[in-house]
């Protein structure tokens, strides 16, 4: 009875953010959706977006405020003003290896990995998002439901019986070999079927009006094959993976409490770090 009130009672905490987490992405969705339905206020959404991630950055580490405005003006700045997705590619491959190898990270590389990151993943959403609502809903998609597949396999399937590989289980061990393959399936299946069923109610209900009215067309068709879902599915749970890894080292779990069930900008946006320069570098190949 006992093992049975204790099994109970883990699987009703093991769900008890579920509630805050669909609160957030119904009242988020629609609005985000609306947002970037416009080339300047899409432009704005990832401004703001840009500038709430510098911000949690330091905060994960510091919180120095001199820090905070050093980061925010010169990411934000140079990502205006950049636009190749191939040194972008370069520069977060790099990035990403160093994070994952030399975990924990020391503070002092802290400032400069964030530049890099955030600089290279916000310059390619400054271009994606203004080409087509879309490319920046599709890629959206496909991550957010690359997370949730990730979450609730990994839960459902996950725990003790089977981890990830040691070095990963050393970065984050609540991930598993569930989770993965949940969030790979997830991602595969929603770019296959879910994105080209959405990219068609959108040009049939003309969505992206605006974005035709401003010459901001181009590049339209993408080909959502199986390889380019399991591509940007991967991409995800890297980043995703180097979240975790930059969270542990400063010792935090989350990187704000700004998205109710979901933790802050960073944590929604982390498994688009390296997907959105794969999507641009997709787009104009």
């Amino acid at each position: 009875f006992f093992a049975m009130a204790a099994t109970k009672t883990s699987f009703t905490s093991r769900w008890s953010d579920l509630p805050r987490r669909l609160a957030t992405i119904v009242i988020g969705a629609p609005l985000v959706f609306f947002i970037l339905s416009h080339p300047m206020t899409a432009r704005l959404f990832f401004l703001g977006v840009h500038l709430i991630s510098c911000i949690e950055w330091i905060r994960l580490s510091t919180g120095s405020v001199k820090e905070m405005l050093l980061l925010c003006g010169l990411s934000i700045s140079t990502a205006l003003l950049s636009t190749s997705a191939t040194s972008h590619l370069c520069w977060m491959l790099s990035v990403f290896v160093i994070v994952l190898c030399s975990f924990p990270a020391s503070p002092s590389s802290h400032l400069l990995i964030g530049f890099i990151i955030l600089t290279s993943t916000m310059s390619s959403w400054y271009s994606v998002a203004t080409t087509s609502i879309k490319h920046s809903l599709s890629l959206l998609l496909i991550v957010w439901n690359c997370d949730t597949g990730a979450l609730i396999v990994g839960r459902l399937l996950g725990g003790k019986r089977q981890s990830m590989i040691p070095w990963i289980h050393r970065v984050s061990p609540a991930k598993s070999i569930h989770g993965f393959v949940g969030g790979l399936v997830f991602g595969i299946l929603t770019c296959k079927y879910l994105v080209p069923f959405m990219c068609d109610w959108i040009d049939k209900n003309r969505y992206d009006i605006y974005f035709r009215f401003n010459g901001y067309a181009g590049h339209e068709k993408t080909d959502f094959t199986f390889f380019f879902g399991m591509l940007l599915s991967v991409s995800a749970i890297a980043g995703d993976l180097v979240e975790s890894a930059i969270k542990r080292a400063c010792g935090q779990k989350d990187s704000s409490k700004l998205l109710p069930g979901h933790g802050g900008i960073l944590d929604r946006f982390d498994s688009s770090w390296l997907a959105i320069i794969v999507y641009q570098a997709w787009l104009i190949r």
